[in-house]
């Protein structure tokens, strides 16, 4: 009889959560259908980023897996380049091994594009409903608003971005718990495993931002905490956990920080870092969404004589908080002012307020002025797209919005005064007027380029949301069961119409396209290459000599220089129309010369040279070779063309150079029969080389990078480290359940 009464009442419970709660649950699953419903029918986002980068290097990942490989060198772009130091793939994050060695490429793309979503909905909502104590209600509404939100939405072709920006929820958990009285252990071992988690996952600015969020929390419990032990332990756990997971993070932030000093992107100006800063005028659309039609202002490039806005797609710039969400917090500290702002929460709202402000004029880049502040901060300093401090003020918005419905259901029912009626016209009045002015203006132009507002509905968007919210929280302060949910649904469903067309709106690849350009990647002839001014030749499997990347090698080669070409074994161009252009007589990517000189500059002195017969060297570097012309019997012939991995069989009657007309680090091998032998910078390190005595011989070149061991070392340190934190709270969380 009890077991059925414990039923009846647990099922009385369940029906008044699912009618409180239906139509927020059915916005948050309709929103997750529509992300996942291309994939659902065998297609592929391929726009952005995902087309240019994330598609082709997680193709290249899984034939390098497919090989016995991990992929530390990929040879499609930029004539070869370091793939761990580049940062794009995360080759050393377990779950991307996993999905790319054993399940076909499609599902694993699928799956890594899509996971980000459940994971930051379910780290918000045990974050707000176990830490914060919030109702449930409220805790499913702001893991609703954060999964959902337009910096979300506008990177979702930036899979590794997101897929960070998921782990916050975690990482805020976890400090939580280290701050806590009971599980402090086993949070700093969460800590560890999510900040390993983040870095393996290659943006290294994601978990800065990711930090500079949580800098808060931890300011606040480093004041709010009385106790000074358990302080000062939070406090240590928290910094050990951190240290410990960006120790594992290692084996792929060294790397990174390699890359980062053969690269350009490694002396970044303080006007380059600037790049891709939030202009004020993008904030607009937060009084009405459809402002800017589909488009946002966008600072993209920008130099002392040459400023350029430009209207860009809404990928990159868009800053939309949601007009339902903005409303409803205004309306809760109109409402809700004492309860907010009393004595007890002055700290706390001091510290989220400090960091808000700090965020946001680190969002405004150059038209903030704070964002160089940090010129001087190793690795931070060259980060570009300020505009990402956005994803802190989403973070905080979504908790704040979340305390704010928590308060609705919790607060004595009470009349609201006639002022606070007077107040919560505000937001009507303030979206009704930009719609107004927006309307008014219709298209006007911004330093030369035309902007297009919307039509007089969409424009009407702004106020419908704001007088719907107004509306909905006055019935909900009154108590009104229904209210609640449909408050809180309205708010998500504001998010997700603005940001779900952003990722439904672009092209597709279809799985037949996927498994097309990896057989492609896996059969072309390697022997030449292409040049084209983005990475979409990769998708007929080509070898390309430059490329698009978020941080490239740095170039040696200018390639409107018929030289150039030639040294790059370049065979084809495509032309901004699409078409291919062939060049006569390509060099091979692999061939014997009979001639190595040495002089100062070699690279400037390639013009003045036979390129089929001779290659040039600095001073000090191999040894000067002049031989006969080639015979015909002296050949090159390839056994294997692998990723880490070259082997080639030489025959020659005299000593000739072996050249490679791949880029040129130090972390290449080379061995001749076995025997280790120098692998030569030709022309200033643009290609390789390799002088080959008389004979037949079997020339291997290998790919160990050097910092390789020292990487493996210090991520094995940290994974220990991780692990001893995890079994020592393991075993504090069994002698507590004991006692």
């Amino acid at each position: 009889m009890k077991n059925w009464i414990v039923l009846v009442s647990q099922g009385k419970r369940l029906k008044y959560f699912i009618g409180k709660n239906a139509l927020l649950l059915l916005v948050c699953s309709i929103s997750f259908v529509q992300i996942c419903l291309p994939f659902m029918q065998g297609r592929v986002y391929a726009s952005f980023d995902i087309l240019e980068t994330m598609i082709p290097t997680r193709l290249y990942y899984s034939i390098a897996l497919e090989n016995g490989e991990i992929g530390l060198w990929n040879p499609f772009l930029f004539r070869g380049y370091d793939h761990i130091g580049i940062a794009e793939t995360g080759s050393y994050h377990p779950v991307h091994y996993i999905l790319y060695r054993f399940l076909p490429v499609y599902i694993a793309i699928a799956f890594e594009i899509l996971i980000s979503f459940p994971l930051a909905f379910l780290g918000m909502l045990l974050l707000l409903r176990s830490c914060y104590r919030l109702s449930i209600t409220a805790s499913l509404a702001g893991a609703g608003v954060f999964s959902l939100s337009s910096f979300f939405m506008a990177h979702f072709g930036q899979a590794h971005m997101v897929s960070i920006y998921a782990h916050l929820p975690w990482v805020i958990y976890a400090i939580e718990l280290c701050f806590g009285d009971r599980r402090n252990l086993l949070g700093a071992s969460f800590l560890a495993f999510l900040y390993g988690s983040m870095l393996l996952l290659c943006h290294p600015q994601m978990p800065w931002l990711v930090s500079f969020a949580s800098a808060g929390v931890i300011l606040y419990r480093l004041c709010n905490i009385k106790s000074a032990a358990q302080r000062n332990t939070g406090f240590a756990l928290t910094c050990a956990g951190i240290g410990a997971g960006v120790l594992i993070g290692m084996i792929q932030l060294i790397p990174i920080i390699t890359g980062l000093s053969r690269s350009d992107r490694g002396d970044l100006s303080a006007l380059q870092r600037n790049n891709f800063s939030l202009h004020p005028l993008n904030l607009l659309p937060n009084f009405s969404p459809a402002i800017f039609a589909d488009k946002t202002i966008g600072d993209w490039i920008y130099s002392a004589d040459n400023s350029r806005i430009f209207i860009n797609s809404i990928s990159e710039f868009s800053a939309y908080f949601g007009v339902a969400l903005l409303t409803l917090i205004f309306s809760g500290l109109v409402v809700f002012h004492r309860e907010i702002f009393n004595k007890r929460n002055r700290l706390l709202l001091s510290i989220f307020a400090g960091v808000m402000v700090l965020s946001f004029l680190l969002m405004l880049g150059r038209y903030g002025s704070v964002n160089n502040l940090l010129s001087d901060t190793p690795l931070i300093s060259q980060m570009r797209s300020p505009d990402r401090y956005k994803i802190v003020i989403t973070f905080y918005l979504a908790v704040f919005f979340a305390v704010i419905m928590h308060l609705i259901e919790t607060r004595p029912r009470s009349q609201l005064a006639p002022f606070q009626y007077l107040l919560l016209c505000v937001p009507l009045a303030a979206t009704s007027v930009v719609s107004l002015v927006a309307f008014t203006a219709r298209n006007v132009s911004f330093r030369g380029e035309p902007i297009v507002v919307g039509n007089a509905p969409e424009l009407l968007m702004g106020p419908i949301l704001s007088a719907g919210t107004v509306f909905f929280f006055v019935l909900a302060a009154r108590h009104k069961g229904w209210a609640v949910g449909a408050l809180a649904a309205l708010c998500v469903l504001d998010l997700a119409i603005y940001g779900i067309p952003i990722v439904k709106n672009v092209p597709y690849k279809s799985v037949t396209e996927i498994q097309e350009a990896r057989a492609k990647m896996i059969s072309q002839d390697k022997t030449f290459r292409r040049v084209a001014l983005d990475n979409k030749p990769l998708w007929d499997g080509y070898y390309l000599a430059e490329g698009y990347m978020g941080m490239t090698p740095r170039k040696y080669f200018d390639y409107s220089k018929y030289t150039h070409i030639k040294l790059a074994s370049i065979s084809h161009a495509y032309a901004d129309d699409d078409e291919v252009y062939p060049f006569e007589n390509p060099l091979p990517r692999i061939r014997l010369v009979r001639e190595l000189r040495q002089v100062d500059d070699s690279l400037e002195h390639a013009e003045s040279i036979d390129l089929e017969t001779t290659a040039l060297c600095e001073f000090g570097i191999g040894t000067v070779i002049n031989g006969p012309p080639l015979a015909e019997n002296e050949k090159t012939e390839i056994i294997t063309d692998g990723y880490e991995r070259t082997k080639i069989r030489v025959s020659v009657k005299y000593t000739r150079l072996l050249v490679i007309s791949d880029y040129w680090t130090p972390d290449w091998r080379a061995t001749i029969d076995g025997r280790e032998t120098d692998l030569l910078p030709l022309f200033s390190g643009a290609i390789r080389g390799i002088i080959v005595e008389p004979g037949d011989h079997v020339v291997e070149l290998v790919f160990r990078p050097g910092y390789l061991p020292k990487a493996r070392f210090l991520c094995f340190a940290g994974l220990s480290i991780s692990s001893l934190l995890l079994i020592a709270g393991l075993l504090n969380e069994r002698r507590f359940r004991r006692k």
